[in-house]
């Protein structure tokens, strides 16, 4: 992808003769005779829908041109009414998106759909370029939004489609969504016996099709339109079938979130971890921050941060409300190290042209009104960020699930080793623990004992979290520079946190109280005085990270992946890792572009296929 991400420009919400209109491309987004029937004629008839979801397990539309997103809600709809037990992943393709204002505007225009259409604009994305994973009805429906220029995006795509609905505007007024490059793209994609329908019936389209190795015919069209085209897509062989049950190993941030993203897609977990309880060790930080991490580079490390960050504030708000999950959105408050890196912070900002409802720079005062406590410098302001008490999301995300994620603590692992296949988990008495299709080791540093070669690609580093007694009753949110300071929380101000890579004790030490009573001074100097400031209660973990510091997210070995490495990120990133990993796993398309995730799978370290010990 291009270096400087794509700017979103938003569409503008505009009617002629009563249908939606696009004046930047002189064609409407639906037909007047009708959007829902249409959808249903065109989408859903074209491409045999819903009879083909029955019998199935899981089902990939990808359309072109999400536009207000009405084919989307018409497809959900119809698979509700189907009885069909099908898991539904939708992926579209948007160059100019409405704004979250205009699309509740226009979709009361139907309000048959007004259920769905509540549920698609509480979960509907900030208007950042790239991908978005958003879910819906427990996760049977899952809607990967890309938003950018089509060829790019689809060429970033990494997904097996059973079906395209191909809903650019006409080829005359948009031709990019229309090009040889664009079809060669969906012709990538598409899986065994894939179909595709339009409503356009141009020579140019039905010739882009057959070039790109489909097979085309005439259909009847819409209301006043006489023709319209559906395609088959030939000569392909039938793809493998799906995990159904899994081993995760390791309860912690990364495994939970893979226990909950597998589950979500119907696969059975068993999550083993040798403590009692879910999050119990590394993942246990009392009050940990989720905020983005903003650099000028726009590379793997920005973009997967950034998408990350969002898919973990939308998975918290979702949480508290269905599960009463202690998620405080607080917004968050980053002060510079430097002034050279406030310069940097401040480039960044501009070169990627974020919108301001994700962060904004604000001057002192301004940040002092924020967060209720003085603030001597500007700082850069996140609204969606926030803190959570580890151990409680960890549980929250294994009970959520707990109709297919069965926790099993207290167990002490040997080995994993594969049988014809089959994944055995052993303990140390060489007993089998437990077994299935797939395991995905997500126990951080634990994973260089299972490793043949010792996996030199990570190491341990150290954390240590300090409580001080709260001083500063009116601070609302955290403050961080070279670490953090949360608002009172059980009496305490917690601040953090060290990052020692010469250690992998998760012992709490009175040298690293002393330096985080430091770090809180250097943050607030005008509420917290380090001479004076006591360290009234303390927690250490030993996180994992790689050599290039990003998480480590894939195979290792047929049926055996991993998902370590979150390092001191763990609660902003592990919840997309996870879906990742879920995503690769079950053949579902990636929530990732290509070039992301490939920055992120094992085999950029080289890793050896011998991995399993036996």
């Amino acid at each position: 992808m291009k270096t400087v991400p794509f700017r979103i420009q938003p569409a503008r919400a505009t009617f002629k003769d009563g249908a939606l209109y696009s004046a930047d491309y002189a064609d409407v987004y639906h037909s007047v005779g009708g959007a829902i029937a249409e959808a249903r004629h065109v989408f859903l008839g074209g491409n045999a829908l819903p009879q083909r979801w029955q019998g199935v397990g899981s089902f990939t539309i990808v359309e072109t041109g999400f536009g207000c997103g009405l084919n989307f809600l018409a497809t959900w709809d119809a698979l509700k009414c189907s009885g069909a037990a099908c898991r539904l992943d939708f992926v579209s393709v948007e160059k100019h998106p409405f704004t979250a204002a205009d699309l509740t505007e226009i979709l009361r225009a139907w309000p048959q759909l007004d259920t769905l259409s509540r549920e698609l604009l509480h979960a509907y994305p900030p208007l950042v370029p790239g991908f978005h994973r958003l879910h819906f009805d427990e996760g049977r429906i899952n809607l990967t939004l890309l938003l950018g220029e089509a060829v790019e995006m689809l060429s970033e795509l990494d997904a097996c489609a059973d079906a395209f609905f191909l809903d650019g505007f006409a080829p005359s007024r948009n031709a990019d969504m229309w090009s040889e490059k664009c079809f060669a793209q969906l012709a990538r994609i598409a899986a065994p016996g894939a179909t595709a329908a339009t409503y356009s019936s141009a020579a140019l389209v039905r010739k882009g099709l057959e070039q790109a190795g489909f097979s085309v015919q005439k259909k009847p069209g819409f209301a006043r339109k006489r023709d319209m085209l559906t395609a088959a897509m030939l000569g392909r062989k039938q793809s493998a079938a799906d995990s159904r049950k899994a081993i995760v190993i390791g309860a912690g941030i990364a495994g939970t979130s893979c226990a909950f993203a597998l589950a979500r897609r119907g696969i059975e977990v068993e999550l083993i971890d040798c403590r009692s309880e879910p999050g119990g060790g590394s993942s246990s930080n009392p009050a940990a921050v989720v905020r983005p991490f903003v650099t000028l580079d726009a590379g793997v490390r920005n973009r997967f941060g950034w998408a990350a960050f969002l898919h973990a504030v939308r998975l918290y708000r979702d949480l508290k409300r269905q599960t009463g999950l202690t998620w405080r959105e607080t917004g968050v408050l980053q002060l510079a190290r430097s002034a050279a890196h406030w310069d940097k912070l401040v480039r960044a900002l501009g070169t990627l042209d974020y919108p301001a409802g994700l962060v904004s720079v604000v001057d002192a005062e301004r940040a002092t009104l924020l967060c209720g406590a003085p603030v001597t410098e500007d700082a850069l302001w996140f609204p969606s960020g926030g803190f959570i008490e580890g151990q409680s999301l960890c549980a929250a995300l294994a009970d959520s699930m707990s109709r297919l994620i069965r926790f099993r603590g207290a167990v002490e692992l040997h080995s994993i080793s594969s049988e014809g296949g089959f994944i055995r988990a052993v303990d140390l008495e060489n007993r089998t623990i437990a077994s299935g299709d797939l395991a995905v080791l997500a126990n951080g540093i634990g994973l260089q004992s299972l490793a043949a070669d010792g996996a030199p690609w990570l190491r341990p580093a150290r954390g240590q979290v300090t409580g001080i007694t709260a001083v500063a009753a009116a601070l609302r949110m955290p403050v961080c520079r070279d670490g953090y300071v949360t608002p009172p929380l059980r009496g305490y101000h917690y601040v953090g946190g060290t990052f020692d890579e010469s250690r992998a004790e998760a012992l709490v030490l009175q040298d690293d109280h002393e330096a985080n009573l430091r770090r809180a001074a250097r943050i607030m100097p005008e509420v917290f005085d380090s001479v004076k400031l006591v360290a009234g209660s303390g927690w250490a973990g030993v996180r994992c990270v790689s050599r290039d510091r990003l998480p480590v997210v894939g195979e290792l070995a047929e049926r055996l992946c991993c998902c370590v490495a979150m390092g001191s990120r763990g609660f902003s990133w592990a919840p997309l890792a996870g879906e990742t990993l879920a995503s690769l796993a079950t053949a579902a398309p990636a929530p990732l572009a290509r070039t992301v995730l490939n920055g992120l799978l094992p085999l950029r370290f080289s890793v050896a296929t011998g991995v399993i010990v036996t």
